[in-house]
């Protein structure tokens, strides 16, 4: 009886120490959770090759729920380690003020790679000196003229506005042109929906488009949000006038050539048309970033620090472009395989040519084959088509690097229901339902009321 008992508690030791053992490991075992990155990126091969111990969720996401991420961080339940987000939806420096994000700045390879890059990323992604975050995407938006269009008009370089005003000064010039001579095969811009083209249609495009520069410069002054000056009245008046003489010159969006676009690449930035207000104002490039940031509650923050780095070590070519100064052109490597192919094709035809043994016939057959090819490579060939970013497209965009500006969401966003109400009383301005005073009026109230709100 007694030995059954000894073996009994020798059995339930074991069987202690069997699950203490099993506790531990599974206390050992780390996790990290990845929100809005590419889990079919080289950083993310690389970082799971590097920990095979650690057990890692990812969601790839593209589109995610802003006020979700907001409520995580307010309830402290964001289920995520590194997460993205973008300067457009949300309010980065509030973010890292009030605690959310976990600092980056004791990392090497990061510090390193901030240093390197236009002094307007480290700003937006630091606080009070202190770096929360790591860039890894970027777009850029501005105003640009057409080339084409600009040639056909018998425009050149000289003539591009440098602010709104004398944007709005060459708007009267050319409405004083076609009321002269009538233009059928040029347009200010195809923005139109033809269905909805009507007598309103230039005055709202221009309204916008100041609205969106006066608060772009607003923002980055960082002074209050008003409409209600005489500056700006005098501006919005102009536009009236100008839009109702464009309808009347343009009563149907006919032509080939638009002379002013929106744009994005960097191979519209030789023809930036900048809209700041007035030639006093700076002349700014609106951009967006994608970055990752790490949640302060994160029990993995030294890991997720790690995977940011790699994610900054393994950033594309052209991705580079974007943030480093130094940043080398990016080459189209299959327009360049197939220029390659051709120069062979036409260097074989020019061998074949210089054989003595060749008829008249079959001379005159190699030459025309080789005149096409000739024609054909001169295309493939093209200095615009060897690169996706060329030398000039780097060499301009570097005037720009460093007047980059990211704007938060703004207090007027076209998806919001306070941006609609805006969009709603553009609209009635452009109709002249509602005046000037009392357009700017109603504008500076629901600015002063989001203020409040966002006290």
């Amino acid at each position: 009886m007694k030995r059954q008992a000894y073996f009994m508690i020798i059995i339930r030791l074991l069987s202690l120490v069997f699950a203490c053992l099993l506790t531990g490991e599974a206390l050992a075992e780390r996790s990290v959770c990845f929100y809005g990155f590419d889990t079919n990126s080289a950083e993310y091969d690389e970082f799971t090759k590097q920990h095979p111990d650690v057990i890692i969720r990812a969601d790839s996401t593209v589109y995610y729920n802003t006020q979700q991420i907001l409520n995580g961080f307010i309830t402290g339940e964001l289920p995520y380690d590194v997460f993205t987000l973008s300067t457009d939806s949300f309010n980065i420096h509030s973010l890292m003020a009030k605690g959310y994000l976990a600092p980056v700045t004791d990392n090497e390879n990061i510090q390193s790679a901030m240093e390197s890059m236009y002094a307007p990323f480290r700003e937006q992604l630091s606080y009070e000196g202190v770096l929360y975050g790591v860039p890894y995407g970027c777009s850029i938006s501005y105003y640009a003229y057409d080339p084409d269009a600009w040639t056909a008009a018998g425009f050149t370089a000289e003539d591009v506005p440098t602010s709104f005003a004398s944007y709005l000064d060459f708007l009267e010039q050319w409405v004083l042109r076609i009321q002269e001579k009538p233009e059928k095969d040029i347009r200010v811009c195809g923005y139109f929906d033809e269905r909805q083209y009507g007598s309103d249609s230039y005055i709202l495009y221009l309204v916008q488009l100041l609205m969106d520069q006066h608060i772009l410069q607003s923002n980055y002054s960082n002074q209050p949000l008003r409409f209600d000056t005489d500056e700006f009245k005098a501006l919005l008046e102009r536009c009236q006038g100008i839009g109702k003489e464009l309808y009347t010159c343009e009563p149907k969006q006919n032509g080939t050539y638009s002379l002013f676009t929106d744009a994005s690449s960097f191979h519209s930035l030789l023809y930036y048309v900048p809209l700041r207000l007035t030639e006093d104002q700076p002349i700014l490039m609106k951009a967006t970033i994608i970055a990752g940031f790490i949640n302060i509650r994160s029990q993995e923050i030294e890991l997720s620090k790690e995977y940011l780095g790699q994610k900054l070590q393994d950033m594309s070519a052209a991705e580079k472009v974007y943030f480093y100064p130094e940043a080398k052109p990016v080459e189209n490597e299959n327009q360049q395989r197939l220029a390659a192919a051709m120069a062979e094709t036409i260097a074989g035809i020019e061998t074949e040519l210089s054989s003595d043994t060749l008829t008249e016939e079959e001379r005159e057959a190699l030459n025309e084959r080789l005149e096409e090819k000739k024609a054909q490579y001169d295309k493939v060939a093209d200095p615009a088509g060897m690169y996706d970013v060329s030398p000039e497209d780097i060499a301009i965009y570097k005037q720009y690097g460093d007047r980059l500006y990211f704007q938060g969401p703004s207090v007027f966003d076209p998806s919001t229901e306070d941006g609609q109400k805006v969009r709603r009383l553009e609209e009635q301005y452009a109709l002249g339902e509602i005046t000037t005073d009392q357009f700017v009026k109603e504008l500076d109230h629901l600015a002063q009321m989001l203020e409040l709100e966002n006290e």
